[in-house]
């Protein structure tokens, strides 16, 4: 879509509905010399360039830019919150305050990196915690007792504890009468 002298002229419209035209290139720099429009209709096309021409035209009250592939930032003032966010949908390039969007991909960019690093540091904390219970469960068991006792004193071995499982049948009554192996 290039600039036409047509628009040039039309400085009075007050209506310009160009949907679903299939429309491309920049929206042209002469729709925002239209100093009367108040309804603009550029929707569903393949329109690229900013919207900042169009955001300070005073009687513009409707402005449907939605699904174009329009990139930059919609500013922040009172022009730009006549609009309603539906007027923008479908252009995952605009940003800014008012469309709750952040320009920039800093933000994004930091979320992923610190997402990546604690994976990564869960990972390692893991491999370590794993390669301590293996290095334990392989070490050989060597009973040195361990001596505590001061001179003149006897002295008093420690050796490590050990894990004793008692099974229930080792506690079963083998010499009460009437009791029968077969009951």
């Amino acid at each position: 879509m290039g600039p036409s002298p047509f628009f040039a002229e039309a400085r009075d419209m007050a209506k310009l509905n160009l949907s679903r035209n299939h429309l491309t290139g920049f929206i042209p720099a002469e729709f925002g010399n239209l100093r009367s429009i108040m309804d603009m209709r550029l929707d569903h096309n393949n329109l690229s360039g900013d919207v900042i021409s169009l955001m300070n035209s005073p009687s513009l009250t409707i402005l449907n830019v939605s699904y174009n592939n329009l990139v930059g930032e919609i500013p922040m003032n009172d022009n730009s919150s006549r609009f309603s966010q539906d007027s923008f949908v479908g252009n995952p390039r605009l940003c800014g305050y008012w469309l709750n969007s952040p320009c920039g991909n800093s933000h994004l960019t930091e979320r992923v990196t610190i997402s990546k690093a604690a994976i990564l540091g869960i990972a390692l904390g893991a491999l370590v915690i794993l390669l301590m219970i293996l290095v334990a469960a392989c070490r050989p068991q060597n009973s040195n007792p361990f001596v505590d006792g001061s001179f003149g004193k006897p002295a008093v071995y420690y050796s490590p504890p050990k894990l004793v499982i008692l099974h229930m049948n080792m506690a079963r009554p083998t010499c009460l009468r009437g009791y029968h192996e077969d009951d």
